[in-house]
């Protein structure tokens, strides 16, 4: 008897969950009735909005969406590259410029961008992004930056090095950058970070055994996080999106295209469940997710996954891993600047 109630309650817990899911990103995604955690953070015209990742893929796509909405506030760009940067400031509409913040300068509608060019795969770099930093106030910071393994391969294949680079970018670079934006953000009472997961986890995908555990400890951070500083009006948000079409996953998964959608469709879906952000969403029995992917697709396809073993999942991972590498390798060198890079 014991065992036929566990066998019914398990099922049963899953699609509860489900449908508790769905009807929270439902909810959130085409109605705007609440006043979101990022107006308020933004509402000071000197708070900087803080993006790491900025020059390819989602990363991108969602900076283009919150500066289109919130034109006044300056912008600081994090990333390795300085070309790709001074790309991007262009295509904000700025010179590739410190602009300084004198009033004249924002009537003339001039909008303020700052650069930081920083590789997150060396040691160094906190001090410098704290000097930076220094006397700025953080509303809104987004950690976009990340890597993945070029090749599926086993995890006795891995260089060190590799292992190393993946902890720093995906993780290291989020919890740290957290830490450097807090202080401004609990003065000001207010303020949002946005991590970027990835939807890999619900079958932990083999031989990208570093890249999903730099992303469970993206979730496990972001969802500590948001406990510790709920009371300072401080928003945490962790994305795990499902497959986009972005240089990092161009050619990856063949033959999942039709579960696929561009970095600006994701923004889109993305920018509105940040704007609507806030912690007293009525959900039925207080359900409010940290961790969820703003694209509903993503979303339902997750949560329909919870129903398959991963022992299937896994298989198919493995089945397919040599086609998958062949045909990302291709797409790579035929087309290397397709698509954007997440």
């Amino acid at each position: 008897m014991l065992l036929w109630w566990i066998g019914f309650l398990a099922p049963l817990k899953l699609l509860l969950k489900l449908v508790l899911g769905l009807l929270c990103r439902l909810r959130s995604h085409p109605v705007k009735l609440w006043t979101g955690t990022l107006s308020r953070a933004l509402n000071n015209k000197e708070s900087y909005i803080v993006v790491t990742g900025c020059t390819d893929g989602i990363g991108l796509a969602t900076l283009r969406k919150i500066v289109e909405h919130y034109p006044q506030n300056p912008v600081l760009l994090v990333g390795r590259n300085k070309d790709k940067l001074s790309k991007v400031t262009e295509s904000l509409g700025t010179t590739y410029e410190n602009l300084p913040s004198k009033s004249e300068d924002r009537k003339s509608g001039t909008r303020r961008i700052e650069v930081a060019v920083v590789d997150f795969a060396t040691e160094n770099w906190p001090a410098e992004m704290e000097r930076t930093l220094k006397g700025k106030s953080v509303g809104l910071l987004l950690n976009a930056a990340g890597e993945t393994d070029v090749i599926n391969r086993r995890y006795d294949e891995v260089d060190e090095s590799l292992i190393i680079r993946l902890i720093q970018v995906n993780l290291r670079s989020a919890m740290l950058m957290s830490r450097l934006c807090l202080p401004s953000m609990t003065v000001q009472k207010a303020g949002v970070i946005v991590n970027i997961g990835s939807m890999n986890l619900v079958a932990e995908e083999p031989f990208q055994a570093i890249y999903t555990a730099t992303k469970g400890g993206i979730r496990a951070f972001s969802e500590a996080l948001q406990s510790e500083v709920r009371s300072k009006n401080i928003l945490v948000q962790n994305w795990e999106p499902g497959l986009v079409n972005t240089k990092m996953t161009l050619g990856r998964y063949k033959g999942l295209d039709r579960f696929s959608c561009s970095a600006d469709e994701f923004a889109e879906y993305a920018f509105c469940m940040l704007q609507n952000g806030t912690h007293e969403l009525l959900i039925p029995f207080g359900y409010q997710p940290v961790t969820f992917s703003p694209y509903p697709l993503h979303e339902v396809t997750c949560g329909l996954a919870k129903f398959v073993p991963t022992h299937f999942l896994n298989q198919y991972a493995i089945h397919t891993r040599d086609s998958h590498t062949v045909e990302f390798i291709h797409c790579q060198t035929s087309r290397p600047n397709h698509g954007p890079h997440s």
